[in-house]
C-alpha cells in the first residue's frame, strides 16, 4: 500500500468520525453555525478566492459531511436479519 492509498483510507476514516460526531451532537444548529463561520473564513482566503475549483471542492465536501447517514444495507452479506 503506497502513501496515497494510506492517506485516502485515513481521510475516509476521518470523514466517518466527523459524520458520527455531527449526527450525535446535542446542538446541531449551533455546530452548523460555528462550522459555517469557519467555512466563511476559509472561503475568504486568497488561495480559495483565486481558484474556483477550490471553492467547488469545498462545497462538495461540505455537502458530503453534512449529508444524513445512509440507511443500512440490509441486503449485504452479513447484515442482520
Amino acid at each position: 500500500m503506497d502513501i496515497v492509498e494510506k492517506e485516502m483510507i485515513r481521510s475516509a476514516v476521518d470523514l466517518l468520525v466527523l459524520k458520527a460526531l455531527i449526527a450525535t451532537h446535542p446542538n446541531p444548529d449551533q455546530l452548523r453555525m460555528v462550522f459555517d463561520q469557519l467555512l466563511g473564513q476559509l472561503q475568504a482566503s486568497p488561495v480559495v478566492l483565486q481558484d474556483p475549483e477550490y471553492s467547488a471542492l469545498i462545497r462538495q465536501k461540505v455537502a458530503e459531511i453534512f449529508a444524513p447517514p445512509a440507511p443500512p444495507d440490509t441486503n449485504s452479506p452479513g447484515a442482520a436479519q
